[in-house]
């Protein structure tokens, strides 16, 4: 399906929109501060992968981004 003015749409995640927007290396940068692997990022920029709830934090620390804009598993809490 094509977007207005007959292009594609960007169907990037918002992490892999960033990671385009920054300075080659930035990425094993990011990996290394959020203790992954840059295969696991990439993986999770393409939408692939998902991040535990503990690493988009650091991943969302060491980015800017915020959380919400990271995929990430949402663990359900039962208090009772």
């Amino acid at each position: 399906m094509l977007g207005l003015m007959g292009t594609k749409p960007d169907t990037r995640t918002k992490l892999r929109r960033w990671l385009d927007s920054e300075p080659h290396g930035t990425g094993t940068r990011i990996a290394k501060e959020a203790s992954i692997s840059t295969v696991f990022l990439w993986q999770v920029a393409a939408g692939e992968r998902r991040l535990s709830h503990e690493t988009a934090l650091r991943v969302a620390r060491a980015t800017g981004l915020n959380l919400t804009d990271l995929p990430y598993t949402r663990t359900a809490v039962n208090d009772a």
